[in-house]
């Protein structure tokens, strides 16, 4: 689009043709754009597929090549959709309490390094994203993060206390 001699295009569709990945901070008005870290761990390249590749007009099939089929996944049905549960870094001993909330305990003892929960309606749409994770502060004591995505493109990510 050219308005007024400036060139407008949409950063979404022009960062995603050049594989690098997109997201939204409302609270700051921020678009940030990002390369996949290839070189880092399971963990921080699944924490950045969820957060720069998920949204909402992904299908089912397409979410589960995005996350590669690393993280165990459980589901549970209902008469309004599916709930979806992925649990990624887990120990061998791991057992989830709840298949719709986090574990903060098990966060924070570093027995699973994070957890997706989707919600598809029934029709097979994406209702909601809520992504709970961990990350080292700086004195090495893990803090839990909570990431939500929107129907309308917005993200949000703070620290759980």
């Amino acid at each position: 689009m050219n308005v007024n001699g400036h060139a407008y295009v949409p950063v979404r569709n022009v960062s995603e043709s050049m594989g690098l990945g997109v997201r939204y901070d409302d609270k700051n008005q921020v678009i940030s754009i990002a390369s996949d870290p290839k070189e880092a761990d399971e963990l921080t390249r699944f924490i950045w597929r969820v957060q720069y590749k998920l949204d909402y007009h992904i299908s089912q099939s397409d979410l589960k090549k995005l996350l590669e089929g690393n993280p165990q996944l459980v589901k549970k049905s209902n008469e309004s959709g599916e709930h979806w549960r992925f649990d990624v870094k887990t120990a061998s001993d791991y057992r989830y309490s709840s298949i719709e909330q986090g574990d903060e305990a098990g966060l924070l003892e570093g027995k699973v390094g994070a957890q997706l929960f989707l919600t598809w309606d029934s029709s097979g749409k994406l209702a909601k994203i809520n992504f709970w994770y961990t990350k080292l502060n700086g004195e090495k004591q893990p803090q839990i993060h909570v990431f939500n995505a929107f129907l309308d493109g917005t993200m949000t990510d703070s620290i759980y206390e």
